[in-house]
């Protein structure tokens, strides 16, 4: 029920932002949980996933599983044609 309730706030969002005429994405920047990824992508035209693995590679696992340097390079180098897109 989880999944279907955030689709639906999402799905509220989104509209709110367009009858407004907000820029507005949904940038998902983690793969803690690929299911829900993927339900967001299949159900919801302005989510964009520039995830990077879950991993030692990308975050500071075994000490904390927030991203680091690498991961933060990534995810600016993704966001920036998405800011692009979105604004004038």
């Amino acid at each position: 029920y989880l999944d279907k309730a955030t689709i639906e706030m999402f799905k509220t969002i989104g509209r709110f932002a367009k009858d407004h005429k907000i820029p507005y994405k949904i940038v998902l920047l983690d793969s803690i949980d690929s299911d829900f990824n993927k339900i967001m992508t299949d159900h919801i035209d302005d989510v964009v996933d520039i995830s990077t693995p879950f991993n030692t590679e990308y975050t500071f696992i075994p000490n904390d599983i927030h991203p680091n340097v690498k991961a933060n390079k990534v995810f600016f180098e993704r966001l920036v044609p998405i800011l692009k897109e979105i604004t004038p």
